[in-house]
């Protein structure tokens, strides 16, 4: 009789997650400083659309659960979905 159990093999899925992270952090970052910077050149009709995909990725990688609700929500309004 044995006096431990073995492990589940691993998925995977830590390591993804870290990596989804990781990257959904650098877009973010690369997105918001691309709207600081356009703000600065004053090219203001880019600026908040560079802003608004640094938000819309952010609100992924921070809150996926509750990004996935609100996109099926959306996807509920839309007739014949």
């Amino acid at each position: 009789m044995f006096l431990f159990e073995l492990a589940a093999p691993p998925t995977g899925a830590a390591l993804s997650n870290l990596v989804l992270t990781i990257c959904g952090n650098v877009l973010t970052a690369y997105l918001g400083f691309s709207a600081l910077r356009l703000y600065m050149k004053k090219e203001y009709e880019k600026a908040p659309t560079w802003l608004a995909g640094a938000v819309f990725v952010g609100f992924f990688t921070y809150f996926p659960a509750e990004a996935k609700t609100a996109i099926a929500g959306i996807a509920k309004l839309v007739p014949g979905a």
